[in-house]
């Protein structure tokens, strides 16, 4: 229930931005940890009071991560990633973020379905907090950023880490 509800909230903010100016952009990031990197690609709308410049950004995006299990594994995975950024958006921009993994929050297999397969501690959705600063340029904007991510999979239980990355974007 609360997987779907999170989803309707952020499919409904999409249309309550009246008051603001809007853009679309495209961005491609690129973060690292101790435990490993990701790269992203992402689609995003902005929404930004024109007086204020205070707004906020709602985007989803693919991401492919090379992690490090326990076992000195390197796992490679791609994730359907959902996010959303509150703060100031200008020439200089200053903002939070909140992000999770919207393939696993649809897809993971909560009623146990298949037994063989399910470990009630583990595998857990995916998510990141972060905040980030960049600068912005006509279409252009570059902005560096840090994520704590907790990572959660069946040879990687409860793995949290700072990630810190760039991110550059042509938004319209």
């Amino acid at each position: 229930m609360f997987k779907k509800l999170s989803l309707l909230l952020i499919l409904g903010a999409c249309s309550t931005a009246s008051f603001a100016e809007s853009t679309v952009g495209f961005s491609l990031s690129r973060e690292h940890a101790d435990i490993g990197n990701i790269a992203s690609f992402n689609i995003y709308s902005q929404f930004t009071d024109s007086r204020t410049n205070f707004g906020y950004q709602l985007g989803t995006g693919l991401s492919a991560a090379e992690i490090t299990d326990y076992d000195g594994y390197v796992d490679h995975y791609t994730a359907w990633e959902g996010f959303g950024r509150i703060g100031f958006f200008s020439d200089v921009s200053l903002y939070l973020e909140a992000g999770i993994d919207i393939g696993e929050m649809l897809w993971l297999d909560d009623d146990h379905h298949h037994d063989h397969y399910y470990d009630e501690h583990h595998n857990d959705v995916d998510n990141f907090i972060g905040a980030g600063f960049g600068l912005s340029q006509d279409h252009f904007d570059l902005r560096v950023f840090s994520r704590y991510r907790y990572i959660d999979g069946y040879n990687l239980h409860d793995n949290q880490d700072v990630f810190t990355g760039v991110e550059f974007s042509l938004h319209f």
